[in-house]
């Protein structure tokens, strides 16, 4: 996906700026919200499954490089004055931005002018290789465990209570 940089003049363009910001910041209590389940379900997987511990460090990090690389994107996007991003109306838009419509081309480019991002994506790849299927039967226990269903509600009401900040 090609976007445009957003290229307003004057008093626009302090305020499309701060609309990048506050949209970054709400995206990155979000990635704070969802950080902070990884760890405490890392918790409970370890505690249920302790001779699989290593496979599940290496899954919850995983999914900590995740956040880390969305994190390193959405700067980006702030940085380049996306248009896409300026039109976001809610965190799933936002999201969607990050996640799914990230092109290739602007994977390389920010993996070419940003050690950290080529590190992290390079850290990604590593683990996916070694993590496949091996989490499957930890999962499914996690699951079932109630600790995970209270740390996972606990999560979901936080991220709902963001979804009710206004955009605009």
């Amino acid at each position: 996906m090609v976007t445009k940089a957003y290229n307003p003049s004057g008093q626009e363009f302090a305020r499309q700026a701060d609309r990048l910001r506050h949209i970054q910041e709400i995206y990155a209590q979000y990635l704070g919200v969802k950080r902070d389940l990884f760890l405490r379900l890392e918790v409970l997987s370890e505690k249920g499954w302790p001779d699989r511990r290593a496979e599940i460090r290496d899954a919850f990090e995983l999914q900590i490089l995740y956040l880390e690389r969305d994190s390193l994107r959405m700067a980006d996007l702030v940085s380049r004055r996306d248009e896409t991003l300026g039109l976001a109306h809610s965190l799933s838009d936002v999201c969607s931005r990050v996640e799914s419509t990230w092109s290739e081309r602007e994977d390389s480019e920010l993996a070419s002018r940003n050690s950290k991002y080529q590190h992290v994506d390079n850290s990604i790849r590593r683990l996916c290789a070694k993590c496949r299927d091996g989490m499957k039967g930890p999962l499914a226990d996690m699951e079932r465990d109630p600790e995970y269903a209270r740390a996972r509600n606990d999560a979901r009401a936080n991220i709902d209570r963001m979804l009710q900040l206004r955009w605009d």
